[in-house]
Order: structure tokens, then C-alpha cells, then sequence
């Protein structure tokens, strides 16, 4: 038995000219995603939910009015399961064009998520709503088979099941559909909070397709002079990480991709507080990366992601994509305070034995310190 399952559905239709009546801007595919021992307890939690909303029905997103929705939500805050998605936005996809046919749009975007599933896991079983006639359910396993498992080290089956004989599967619908409502903006203020308190809970991540990655939910009227430009800075610089790594299963790569994705969302949406190392190494663990030591996180993900030019802000309260210049200037204020002092303690202990070896104690001589060197002397005697 494979040692994860995800479960998905999608939300949206297939068509891509958005200015057709009954047409979604966005075309959502959601993933539920548990490891294999946990299936069974998993179901059973959500099997109550459903009937207690539903009865003897399916969870459809699609024959959930507001009223309900918001009800579903806050049994789900009760409940332990994770969610991935991708919300693809039709709009910016015609620009790039290279889908005429429903079957190359599907297949594509589901690909992208599935691509992102077998990077992250290892071992995988994915259940999947079915998608039409069985002709095109086996061109489709076979697509997903051929392009997007990377290597022989790495295993991933796909199998197309009926929604009415699998829950996890209905609430993959309802997460895609809600998800949908809430990029395309129909939600109400009371449903955004709540989708985003889910999130913020449940989400192993959620990201838009093609990036697009300034998108508010509040327009704050307090911004100082600086901010924006601080906050364009810092989202193009993930963007861009997000973007030109996206593509690749690196086992080192792929930590610092979960982090950032994380910070991402928060940056977007929650416009949250400094989030703690804690918190992005348990969302680590989440993602099947349990054995991440404080060291190696700051080491191989945060200092991992800064020398690749991403702007991250930190403290002592810990992580965030900066919004504003206030939160750039925390990561000055920690950087001084922290490594100012370091330095001058090297220069006093080069100083001391300098003057005790009677010259002889060159700290600086090797040419890898000629850089420290430089700064231990810009401090002064």
C-alpha cells in the first residue's frame, strides 16, 4: 500500500472563453491529502459531516448555497486534514494559449498538481473524480504516468473512482468549489474569513495559475511611503523563485518551495504576523519533511532562499514576506543587532592575540577571510 493517498476534484468547466454566459473565470483542482494509515478515521469524520449537512446526498459544492457552506466550514475547523489546490485563472491563460481541446486543458492542469503531489511524496495513490468516457480516463492515466513521475525513485498511481462512493473525493469538490468562489471574488465578507481561516488551519498550499501573486483582500489606507515598493519587491522575488523552480523535484529545492508557498499565501491573503519557525517546520512536516532540525531549516531553507535573492523578513517572532518598509527594517534591526556585536568581539579577539603572539597570530591571512577581513577593519582598532 502506498504511504500517501490524495484524494481530488475540480471546480469550474472546461471552457476557456470567459465571456460566454455560465462560463468560470477560474477552473479550480483541490487535493485532500492524508497518509495511508489515517484514510480510514478520515473518512469516518468526514462521512459525519456530510450527513449532518447532507444526508443521504453527495457534498457538492455545486448545490451548496452560502447558508450551509459556511456551516461545513466550521465543522472542518474541528477536524485534522490537509488540502492542496490550484486555482487556474482562464483569463490570463488565453494569453498564453496551446489549449484548443478540453482533453489537453485537463490534462495539463491536473498535471501541474499531480507534478507537484509525486515531488513531494514519495509514495503515492491518488483517487480522482472521474472525468467523461473510460477512453479518455486511461489517456489520462497514462499522460499523468509518462510526464509527470520523474524518476524510478519515486512511485505514483492513479486511479479514476465514482464521487458518490468516496467522501474524501465529495470534499475535494466542496474545497475546489469554495475555493473558486473565493478567487473569483463572489464570496461574502463572512465566507472569505471563514475559507481563510481554513486555509490559514488545513492548507498544505493553494496557488494561482499562471502566478499571480499581488492579488489583496484588504487595500490597507495607512501605507507609509515605501511600502509598495517593498512589498513588489519582496512578492516578485518569490514569484520569481516559484517560477523557476517549480519545474524540478530537488530533494533540497522542494523544502524551500513548501516554505515559501506558505509565506506566499500569507502575504496574499492573511496579512498575518510574523509566523514562527515552529509553525513553517510543522507545515514542513505536513508535507512529509518530519526530520527538519532548527539548524537546517534556518541553514538550508530560509539562508537557502535568501542567497537566491528572495526577500524574506525576520525577528525574533520569526518569518514573513515583507509588506511594508517597517518589516524590512525589522530584518535590518535584527541583522544589526545581532551581527554588529559578533564582529566586534572577533575584532577584540583578533586584536588580544595579535598583540600577545607578538604579531605572529594572523587571523585574516588565509584569502577565504579577505572579505571578513574587510569589515573586521572597517569596524577600527
Amino acid at each position: 500500500m502506498s504511504e500517501y493517498f490524495a484524494f481530488i476534484d475540480e471546480s469550474g468547466n472546461h471552457d476557456l472563453d470567459t465571456s460566454k454566459e455560465g462560463v468560470s473565470t477560474y477552473y479550480v483542482v483541490a487535493a485532500i491529502v492524508c497518509k495511508s494509515a489515517n484514510v480510514e478515521s478520515l473518512t469516518k469524520t468526514v462521512d459525519v459531516i456530510k450527513n449532518k449537512h447532507y444526508g443521504t446526498g453527495e457534498i457538492k459544492s455545486s448545490k451548496t448555497k452560502e447558508d450551509r457552506r459556511l456551516r461545513v466550514i466550521n465543522d472542518l475547523l474541528d477536524i485534522d486534514f490537509k488540502f492542496t489546490a490550484i486555482a487556474v485563472n482562464k483569463n490570463e491563460l488565453q494569453k498564453i494559449g496551446g489549449f484548443p481541446h478540453k482533453k489537453s486543458f485537463v490534462k495539463f492542469l491536473h498535471g501541474i498538481l499531480y507534478k507537484s503531489l509525486v515531488a513531494t511524496y514519495q509514495d503515492i495513490s491518488i483517487r480522482a473524480d472521474e472525468h467523461g468516457r473510460e477512453e479518455f480516463m486511461i489517456g489520462f492515466r497514462n499522460y499523468i504516468t509518462k510526464n509527470h513521475i520523474p524518476d524510478l525513485f519515486k512511485t505514483c498511481t492513479v486511479e479514476h473512482v465514482k464521487s458518490e462512493s468516496n467522501v474524501l473525493v465529495q470534499l475535494a469538490d466542496f474545497l475546489a468549489g469554495t475555493i473558486r468562489i473565493f478567487y473569483e471574488e463572489n464570496a461574502s465578507k463572512d465566507l472569505n474569513e471563514a475559507f481563510i481561516k481554513l486555509a490559514t488551519k488545513s492548507r498544505l498550499s493553494i496557488e494561482e495559475w499562471p502566478p499571480q501573486h499581488f492579488r489583496r483582500i484588504d487595500q490597507r489606507p495607512d501605507r507609509e511611503e515605501h511600502d509598495e515598493v517593498v512589498f513588489t519587491v519582496a512578492m516578485n522575488s518569490a514569484a520569481s523563485f516559484v517560477s523557476e523552480n517549480s519545474e524540478f523535484s530537488d530533494e533540497e529545492i522542494q523544502p524551500q518551495l513548501i516554505v515559501l508557498k506558505y509565506l506566499l499565501f500569507q502575504a496574499q491573503f492573511v496579512h498575518t504576523e510574523y509566523i514562527s519557525s515552529g509553525e513553517l517546520r510543522d507545515h514542513l512536516a505536513a508535507c512529509g519533511y518530519a526530520d527538519i532540525s532548527e539548524h537546517q531549516f534556518k541553514s538550508m531553507v530560509i539562508s537557502k532562499l535568501r542567497d537566491c535573492d528572495v526577500l524574506i523578513s525576520s525577528s525574533n517572532r520569526g518569518y514573513k514576506i515583507p509588506q511594508t518598509h517597517a518589516d524590512y527594517m525589522d530584518f535590518v534591526e535584527l541583522v544589526n543587532g545581532q551581527t554588529i556585536p559578533l564582529l566586534d568581539r572577533l575584532r577584540r579577539a583578533k586584536k588580544a592575540l595579535f598583540e600577545a603572539s607578538l604579531g605572529e597570530i594572523k587571523t585574516f591571512d588565509d584569502p577565504q577571510y579577505e572579505k571578513l577581513k574587510r569589515v573586521i577593519d572597517a569596524l577600527g582598532n
